[in-house]
C-alpha cells in the first residue's frame, strides 16, 4: 500500500497540485529529491512555447497542520502523515512568481513518477469516485492517462484545503525563516517552559495555560483531549516519558508551543527595549523643553542687555556731545582770558609809559617854573585795577 502524499507548486502561473506516492514515509531529503524530480516532468511537459527553460528547485517546504488550520514549514518526517497537503516554495525569478490562488484538486502526475526513490509506479484506487468539480478540472496534456477521483478524496477531506484557501504564507512568509532547532531540543525546551516551578511533570491547567499564552486558542474540552492522549499513566499528569509520547503524537502542537515562545519572549524584549526607547524619548523631549526654556530666558536676557547697551551707548554719544560742546566753551574762555591778559598788559605798558611821560613833564615843568599842579604818586592809578 503506497504512502501518498499530496504536494502542490506553482508551474508557469497556474497551482499543481500532485498526488506523489511512497512505498513508505520519507526523509525529509528522499521527499525534496522525489519532488524535484517529478515536478521538474511536470513543467517541462506543461512549458508554453516562447517560455525559457528551467529546473524546478524548492526553497521551502510547509504543510497544512489540520490541527491548528494553518500552515507551517516542514521541518521534520514525525510531521507528515498519509494524505497530508504540502506546497513547494521555489526560488523567486522572472518566469517564477508564486501567485495567490486556491490550491486545485489533486491529481496524478502528467508522467509516470520516476523509480529512482524506491516509489512504485503509480496505479490509480481501482474504486471509482466522482471527477473533480468542475472549476478544478485540470486539463492534462494528451498523453497523461485518464484519471478518475479516488474515494478518499471526498468533499469533506479537500474541504480545508480548497475551499478558501489560499497561498498561505507567500512573500511574507519567505522573510520568516525559522531556526532548525533539533526536535529533542524543541521538545525539552516546551517541556521545561510549560512545567512551572520545575516539578518535572505538566498538570492540565499548565497545558492549557502554556497554550492560551502562545494564542493557541484551544477549547478546555480539546486541551483535556490532547492531555489525555499523552497520560498514559492517568495520573492527570506528564511526566517526561509522557511528554515524549506526547510529542510523538502532536509535533506540530509541540512545535508551535516551542516556537510561539521564542517569539514571544523576542516580542516581549522588543517591547522591553520600546518602552525603555519610549523613557528615553519622554526625557529627551523633557530636556529639550528645559533646554528651550532656558535659551527662550537667555534670548530675553540678551534683548534686555541688548537694549541696555543701546542705551549706554546713546548716553555715551551725549556725554561726547555735551564734552564738545564744553571743550569748545572752555577753548574760547581760554581765548578770551589770554586777550584780556594780553590787553592787561598793554595797558599796564601804556600806562607804564604815560607814568613815566608824566613824571618827565612835570620835572620840565618844575624846572621851568611851570605853574602845574603836581600829582600823587599813586593818584592817577585808582580806579584802573593796575
Amino acid at each position: 500500500m503506497p504512502y501518498t502524499l499530496l504536494v502542490c507548486a506553482d508551474s508557469w502561473g497556474e497551482k499543481v497540485n500532485l498526488e506523489l506516492p511512497f512505498p513508505q514515509q520519507p526523509t525529509i531529503q528522499e521527499l525534496t529529491q522525489y519532488i524535484e524530480t517529478v515536478f521538474d516532468d511536470e513543467i517541462q511537459a506543461l512549458k508554453p512555447a516562447n517560455a525559457p527553460a528551467h529546473r524546478f528547485s524548492i526553497s521551502r517546504i510547509q504543510i497544512y497542520d489540520d490541527v491548528l488550520l494553518k500552515w507551517t514549514d516542514l521541518q521534520s518526517p514525525s510531521q507528515l502523515h498519509e494524505y497530508d497537503q504540502l506546497y513547494c516554495f521555489q526560488p523567486q525569478s522572472p518566469w517564477q512568481v508564486d501567485q495567490q490562488k486556491d490550491l486545485p484538486a489533486p491529481r496524478p502526475p502528467s508522467r509516470q513518477p520516476p523509480s529512482g526513490f524506491g516509489a512504485p509506479a503509480y496505479r490509480p484506487p481501482s474504486a471509482p469516485a466522482a471527477p473533480a468539480p468542475a472549476a478544478q478540472t485540470w486539463a492534462a496534456p494528451p498523453a497523461a492517462p485518464a484519471y478518475s477521483q479516488p474515494s478518499y478524496q471526498t468533499d469533506q477531506r479537500l474541504a480545508p484545503l480548497t475551499q478558501g484557501l489560499s497561498q498561505p504564507a507567500g512573500t511574507a512568509l519567505l522573510a520568516r525563516e525559522r531556526p532548525n532547532i533539533p526536535d529533542a531540543d524543541r521538545q525539552q525546551c516546551a517541556f521545561t517552559e510549560l512545567d512551572e516551578g520545575g516539578k518535572g511533570f505538566i498538570s492540565p491547567e499548565e497545558l492549557e495555560k502554556g497554550f492560551r499564552a502562545r494564542g493557541i486558542d484551544f477549547s478546555s474540552n480539546t486541551v483535556q483531549e490532547l492531555f489525555q492522549k499523552g497520560d498514559f499513566k492517568r495520573d492527570q499528569r506528564l511526566d517526561r516519558e509522557e511528554w515524549q509520547s506526547f510529542c510523538g503524537i502532536y509535533p506540530n502542537t509541540v512545535d508551535a508551543v516551542y516556537y510561539r515562545g521564542r517569539d514571544l519572549a523576542a516580542e516581549q524584549a522588543l517591547r522591553d527595549t520600546m518602552a525603555q526607547t519610549q523613557r528615553d524619548l519622554e526625557a529627551g523631549r523633557q530636556k529639550e523643553a528645559e533646554l528651550r526654556a532656558a535659551a527662550d530666558a537667555q534670548a530675553q536676557q540678551n534683548q534686555a542687555l541688548a537694549r541696555q547697551m543701546q542705551e549706554q551707548e546713546q548716553q555715551l554719544r551725549e556725554a561726547a556731545e555735551r564734552r564738545n560742546l564744553l571743550e569748545q566753551q572752555e577753548r574760547a574762555l581760554i581765548e578770551q582770558e589770554v586777550k584780556l591778559e594780553r590787553q592787561k598788559d598793554a595797558l599796564r605798558h601804556s600806562m607804564h609809559k604815560f607814568k613815566e611821560t608824566a613824571m618827565a613833564f612835570d620835572r620840565d615843568a618844575a624846572g621851568h617854573g611851570s605853574p602845574r599842579r603836581s600829582r600823587a604818586p599813586d593818584h592817577d592809578n585808582k580806579g584802573l585795577g593796575l
